[in-house]
């Protein structure tokens, strides 16, 4: 895609070698860019949903906004078929697996019931489906910097040729995610037996130490989907340019993606009780009971966690894929490249 491809290599000769850069060989130079007295940035300060500078939290938030509000057709209707496909498998596997007496039999319920593993599963799957946006909705998010709105077919043009390593690196993370939890439980389960302090000691140890590991995978990763798609590099190569574009700017992305999170989290809980409360009244009014009103009921709950969820994914994968544009703006000079850009696409109707 124009103005966001990977960073033009370094020299290789015995010269002295400079850092990546946008700016062209020996800087602007005074080159200009454009029709003869067409200014080069004050047109395209802001041609799309951010200005075309480093950005603040406000123009994250802003512009994710934005993106949501400008093209809520695709947005939507991408978030709530991806979380949808990626949340159903959780909850069969959660439906078929947890059933039964075997959970508790293997002393699985000291440490979490069978209610508590389905909405963890449920929130992994949820998890993978957010993960996975960020990288679908890289494309719209840039394109949107510069003031495009694509339709469906020209962006799954683009994405298509790039979903396979794409979920194959949201796999791998959601790996790295998913282990260390499932190590604490299964060492809580192998420790019940022993000494109620010891297995407290354990399990509060266990919890910190996923705590510290999840914050430095996902933020130190965060920026890798957005790279693979719109840089067009293998897996192992983004997961490489994300730890290296997050480099600096660590308490930035972190900061930023908790905030999101949190508003993200607060649309979700209250679209989750609103739509968990209407299907509660039609279990009730519709008479049903014991078993079934039971199976209606955690049915009726997925499917809201699922609707919320879609509604409020959108917002996280924005400000991901804009701190991914701020990123490479801070450290490589993209926004001359993207001002450029943008006088460009302006110059026709300057011209008219």
């Amino acid at each position: 895609m124009s103005g966001f491809g990977p960073p033009p290599g370094t020299p290789t000769g015995g010269g002295p070698r400079r850092a990546p850069s946008y700016l062209p060989p020996g800087g602007l130079g005074g080159r200009r860019t454009g029709p003869p007295g067409l200014p080069l940035a004050s047109s395209a300060h802001k041609p799309g949903i951010v200005p075309l500078r480093p950005l603040s939290l406000g123009d994250l938030l802003d512009g994710a906004a934005k993106h949501v509000r400008r093209n809520p057709g695709t947005v939507l209707g991408l978030s709530l078929a991806t979380v949808a496909v990626c949340a159903v498998p959780a909850v069969l596997v959660s439906a078929l697996v947890l059933t039964g007496t075997w959970w508790s039999a293997v002393d699985a319920s000291f440490v979490l019931a069978p209610g508590e593993a389905s909405v963890l599963l449920l929130g992994l799957g949820v998890a993978f489906g957010v993960l996975l946006l960020v990288g679908l909705l890289a494309l719209p998010v840039s394109e949107a910097v510069l003031g495009r709105r694509p339709g469906l077919g020209a962006l799954w043009a683009g994405l298509r040729p790039r979903l396979p390593r794409l979920v194959l690196l949201e796999l791998v993370l959601l790996l790295l995610l998913a282990v260390p939890p499932v190590l604490v439980v299964v060492s809580l389960v192998v420790l019940s037996a022993g000494p109620l302090p010891l297995v407290l000691l354990a399990g509060l140890l266990g919890t910190l130490l996923v705590l510290a590991w999840t914050a430095l995978v996902l933020w130190r990763t965060a920026l890798a989907a957005p790279v693979l798609v719109l840089e067009r590099r293998g897996v192992r190569d983004s997961l490489r340019r994300a730890w290296s574009l997050s480099s600096g700017g660590f308490w930035r992305i972190a900061g930023s993606t908790l905030l999101v999170t949190a508003v993200a989290l607060l649309v979700f809980l209250v679209l989750g009780l609103v739509a968990s409360g209407i299907a509660t009244l039609v279990t009730l009014v519709a008479g049903l009971d014991g078993d079934t009103a039971q199976a209606g009921l955690l049915l009726a709950s997925n499917l809201a966690t699922i609707g919320a969820a879609a509604v409020a994914t959108p917002f996280v994968a924005g400000v991901v894929d804009l701190l991914y544009v701020d990123a490479r703006m801070r450290r490589e000079g993209l926004d001359v490249l993207l001002q450029r850009a943008a006088a460009r696409s302006a110059a026709p109707a300057v011209r008219r």
